[in-house]
């Protein structure tokens, strides 16, 4: 019997090789194939299992403390997109070049820079798109930027457009991409977050106070879903 149908049961991919020295022996050992071979590859499932885990377990203990996650949120106006709120200082993880006292200035153009791309990324040719997006995070290699768009009015903008609600929000978190890969694809997570938002932000008055809250209900329901991602079921967060 052909070795790869006898353990079709089993998840070789990784695992198994034409190539690997010790696919090569178990394979050519008359009597050695059942036992060793079997046990050759439990082990490395084992191995690939229990990293799982604790690559599973660090992602929910990072999540749980807040601050591990820089938030900051943009509004669209008519002089284009305003930094709104921040829940941080400074970002230790971006480099720059300049000297500390220059620090604090390069954040809020570095932030404000991220809220043009963003904007333009999502809002051009008026197509105000809503729903949870994956952007580039500038300068941090092991970050993805999780971004939630909203179309929301803004009452105070000059802007008629803006006005009559076609405005565009946006809360964007600074993701390590060690949270990255236990999660769906954010498609699949829009239809619990995106309504949410909108009824916790009717108005552009409520954005900072409503900012923590939201936060909050974003991380402890990503725990949720890296926990229960290995069986992932989008109906179960609805």
């Amino acid at each position: 019997m052909d070795w790869r149908k006898k353990l079709s049961r089993l998840d070789l991919d990784d695992i198994v090789s034409e190539n690997d020295e010790n696919t090569t022996f178990f394979l050519s050992k008359k009597g050695v194939f059942d036992e060793q071979f079997l046990a050759h590859v439990s082990k490395q499932q084992y191995q690939k299992a229990t990293d799982e885990k604790i690559r599973r377990a660090k992602a929910i203990s990072d999540l749980v403390i807040s601050d591990n996650f820089p938030t900051f949120t943009i509004n669209l106006t008519s002089e284009g997109p305003r930094i709104i709120t921040k829940d941080f200082d400074d970002i230790p993880a971006v480099k720059f070049e300049d000297s500390k006292t220059e620090r604090g200035t390069n954040i809020d153009v570095y932030l404000q820079n991220i809220g043009i791309s963003s904007m333009v990324a999502l809002a051009q040719g008026h197509e105000y798109n809503e729903g949870i997006f994956e952007l580039p995070a500038p300068r941090m290699n092991d970050h993805r930027l999780m971004t939630f768009s909203i179309r929301m009015t803004n009452t105070m903008s000059k802007d008629p457009r803006l006005v009559k609600g076609f405005g565009l929000f946006q809360i964007i978190i600074f993701m390590p991409k060690s949270i990255l890969e236990f999660l769906p694809s954010f498609s699949s997570l829009e239809k619990k977050f995106i309504p949410y938002i909108k009824s916790s932000l009717e108005n552009s008055d409520l954005i900072e106070p409503q900012m923590p809250i939201i936060k909050n209900f974003i991380l402890r329901t990503m725990i949720d879903i890296v926990l229960y991602y290995s069986t992932w079921d989008p109906d179960f967060l609805l």
